[in-house]
């Protein structure tokens, strides 16, 4: 196994000489107010990422309502038109009997019509 070597980046300033104290509270007030800068700038970045999340939310949650509400409105189309279907299947049962008892009607009529007219032959004959 290898052992692990940590490189450290290459520096990007010189070395400073040492400095006095009044230098150092001079550099850490400056290096205090580069990380409130920065801590500035990302919270701003989180505050515009949580903004554009929100908006995407927003239009997502229309997006949604728009679609349940048209999903309803189907819904309640479907089940007007299953209510008429029913109407109708009804309606042609009802006609599909009356049908069946006309045709029972003409038949037996029909059955009786002959014997009818030798009736009525018969009854001129006699007159």
């Amino acid at each position: 196994m290898h052992p692990v070597v940590q490189q450290h980046p290459p520096a990007t300033t010189e070395p400073r000489p040492l400095t006095s104290g009044r230098d150092a509270r001079i550099e850490l007030q400056v290096k205090e107010q580069e990380v409130s800068q920065l801590r500035i700038a990302a919270l701003r970045a989180l505050e515009h990422q949580l903004t554009d999340a929100q908006s995407q939310y927003a239009q997502l949650q229309s997006q949604f309502e728009e679609i349940k509400s048209d999903f309803q409105y189907n819904l309640q189309l479907l089940a007007e038109r299953d209510a008429e279907l029913e109407q109708a299947d009804a309606a042609a049962a009802a006609n599909a009997a009356e049908l069946a008892a006309k045709t029972s009607t003409i038949t037996q009529l029909q059955a009786q019509l002959p014997q009818a007219q030798n009736d009525a032959k018969l009854e001129r004959q006699r007159a």
